[in-house]
């Protein structure tokens, strides 16, 4: 992330306080297995952080990550 100008990175455990994640301007979702992210983000309630804050903030996400954010379930 740093070759693209992005500093002041903070990695969260989404089963942990991620409330950090509020005071980002960039949210960068890691890869992974997709069924199991799925299941950590919708567990974690971290999914209705990220529909609340989509219009507020740049999501990125790569490999499952980008897969979850454009599954209709991640906000069902």
């Amino acid at each position: 992330m740093l070759n693209y100008g992005i500093t002041n990175i903070k990695k969260i455990d989404l089963y942990d306080d991620w409330s950090i994640a509020s005071e980002c301007k960039v949210i960068y979702i890691a890869r992974g297995n997709t069924y199991k992210l799925l299941d950590i983000v919708k567990r974690s309630r971290f999914s209705e952080f990220l529909v609340k804050q989509h219009s507020n903030k740049i999501i990125i996400g790569n490999s499952a990550s980008a897969i979850i954010l454009g599954r209709k379930e991640l906000i069902t």
